[in-house]
């Protein structure tokens, strides 16, 4: 929930003021006054685990100009762990196909970051596009990476210290959150959301992990616990220019639903300090992924620069989300119908442990599907924990 530096507020206000408001559709919304003004809140549907091929979200890619720095960032101030580590030359045709790219050539590292995986990427070829440093958040794709923690003070000062740049400093939220946000090394925005009061619409800790196939009696769970003060990730933020057709895609497509609806206009009040001097108006969606929420803000001031749908998945940021499925060539059917586009058909992995494949969706975000077929899988779920597991 990250806004236009301290404008992070108002989206978090929203969803924190939604359990003091009545409501019971998404269309019945009404204005909350006060201090932060005019914030719209919408529905808040109970978190449930739904019966659809996608049951978590499995990792978020990375793409940096410096692998090593990055995943010592993420490893030594967070805790999250490295699980994997491998690269691939020019010349690999499946990896080119799949990734929709020529002549690639990249390192990459897997982190368990408890319950998700990162999957942070060095491309050697093609050369990759920079990321601006400041890249807006009202920018559309995805935008920010936020982590459920139980101290965001102690966590925030960690991550300044370990070369973070501090974009919002730790401010309660109402008495029900404490939130703060910095950029990692690479520019990557990283929120801070604690929990302050049971019930938030936001607390991922109700949130489960759920592992497919699941671990038979000789098969070791390989979990991470963070560092102290993080538990994991609560949501993974994307920024759209149609906010109502991108829910209806996750939807209706990939079965996720929609679990808070929220927005503010803030406009009136531009250069007010109290959302960081730059007055916005945005509606915003919580979809319920399984283990994390997935985030859809719609921005309508300031307008954001459309996403590219042609942008290279290997360009340096934020590159796509990977779903976990349990039944991928279902899926694969289901999303084309709704507007994806593929790279190629779902391939099977060496040994036949997993089966992926990569695509974008209807508004040009980068997407893949994994399929794992056996708890031997190196990015199996069964590794992942629950937040309610770390908490």
């Amino acid at each position: 929930m990250v806004g236009r530096t301290l404008g992070e507020v108002p989206r978090v206000v929203a969803l924190a003021l939604g359990l003091r408001v009545d409501v019971v559709a998404p269309a019945d919304r009404r204005v909350v006054g006060g201090l932060f003004g005019d914030l719209v809140v919408g529905a808040v549907h109970a978190p449930s685990v739904h019966a659809v091929p996608i049951h978590a979200l499995n990792h978020l890619g990375l793409s940096s100009p410096d692998l090593p720095r990055l995943v010592a960032f993420y490893r030594d101030a967070l805790g999250f762990q490295e699980t994997f580590s491998f690269s691939w030359p020019v010349g690999n045709t499946a990896a080119d196909e799949g990734l929709g790219l020529v002549d690639s050539a990249a390192d990459v590292t897997i982190l368990n970051a408890g319950n998700i995986y990162l999957e942070l990427f060095r491309f050697h070829s093609p050369e990759p596009a920079p990321q601006a440093p400041d890249r807006p958040v009202e920018d559309e794709g995805i935008t920010h990476l936020c982590l459920e923690v139980t101290d965001t003070d102690l966590v925030f000062d960690r991550l300044v210290a370990a070369g973070a740049t501090a974009v919002a400093a730790p401010t309660d939220v109402v008495g029900v959150l404490r939130i703060a946000s910095v950029r990692d090394p690479d520019g990557n925005i990283v929120e801070l959301q604690q929990t302050l009061t049971d019930g938030s619409p936001s607390d991922a800790r109700a949130l489960h992990t759920v592992a497919t196939p699941p671990a038979g009696p000789d098969d070791e769970r390989r979990v991470v616990t963070p560092a102290p003060g993080v538990l994991g990730v609560n949501h993974v933020g994307l920024t759209t220019g149609a906010l109502d057709e991108h829910v209806a895609f996750y939807r209706d497509a990939a079965g996720l639903t929609e679990h808070a609806r929220s927005g503010w206009d803030t406009t009136a009040r531009d250069g007010d300090p109290a959302d960081g001097g730059t007055g916005s108006k945005a509606d915003h969606v919580l979809l319920h992924a399984g283990n994390v929420f997935l985030d859809l803000t719609e921005y309508a001031t300031p307008r954001g620069v459309p996403l590219d749908p042609e942008r290279p998945i290997n360009d340096h940021g934020l590159t796509h989300l990977c779903f976990d499925v349990s039944d991928i060539d279902e899926l694969h059917a289901a999303m084309v119908e709704g507007g994806m586009t593929f790279n190629r058909p779902a391939a099977a992995m060496p040994a036949g442990l997993s089966a992926m494949g990569y695509a974008r969706d209807p508004f040009g975000n980068a997407l893949e599907l994994i399929e794992n077929r056996s708890p031997k899988a190196f990015m199996w779920c069964g590794h992942l924990r629950s937040l309610t597991e770390l908490s």
